[in-house]
């Protein structure tokens, strides 16, 4: 077996994460969060740990992150959910059009290789900062059908939008490049060529 419960266990104890065990065997955990609330309104990410197929595919998400249920914006709705997904790698969305719920989920096949803590780390917390992250964006295309994007995509945006306009004149896109690492501080020792 790939992964068990007891093991998902234990690396939540090594990290002092807390956590409850459901009848079914699954993981409940959470993490507080600064701008992402849950159904009930409260600051935090509940996350779901569940494993299928004996351990061998794991899922870590969280159900009912939102619910789109007969909106008139579902369509701006499904574009923020894909562009989060885009931008991210990490997450992705569920729709249930019977309830219209949205579910966000990490899932992948362990088959016969080891859960590491380390990955599931990346999952859990990924996954809480995630929400965190496009909460806004995802709540103003429910709520307005507006895609607002966050702050650091409204910067590479410009960037996209800057390049495009100066007509592929090379020296002025490794320039427009090199301001753009150095307004999101990794421009320290790169060197760029012409």
């Amino acid at each position: 077996m790939a992964t068990s419960t007891d093991e998902i266990v234990g690396f939540l104890q090594a990290e002092g994460i807390k956590f409850r065990r459901d009848e079914d065997g699954d993981v409940l955990t959470g993490f507080k969060t600064d701008v992402y609330r849950d159904r009930g309104g409260d600051l935090g990410v509940p996350i779901l740990i569940h494993l299928v197929e004996d351990g061998e595919y794991i899922e870590v998400m969280t159900p009912r992150a939102y619910s789109c249920k007969d909106s008139p914006h579902l369509g701006t709705v499904l574009q923020a959910l894909l562009m989060t997904s885009w931008f991210t790698k990490l997450v992705q969305f569920e729709y249930d059009w019977n309830d219209g719920e949205i579910r966000a989920i990490v899932e992948f096949p362990l088959e016969d290789a080891k859960l590491t803590q380390r990955q599931l780390m990346r999952c859990v917390r990924g996954l809480a900062q995630i929400l965190d992250t496009y909460h806004p964006m995802i709540t103003g295309a429910i709520e307005r059908g507006v895609i607002e994007l966050p702050e650091s995509r409204k910067q590479e945006r410009a960037l996209h939008d800057a390049l495009a306009a100066n007509g592929g004149d090379r020296a002025a896109l490794m320039g427009e490049f090199a301001a753009f690492l150095a307004r999101r501080g990794q421009g320290r020792g790169v060197e760029l060529e012409d």
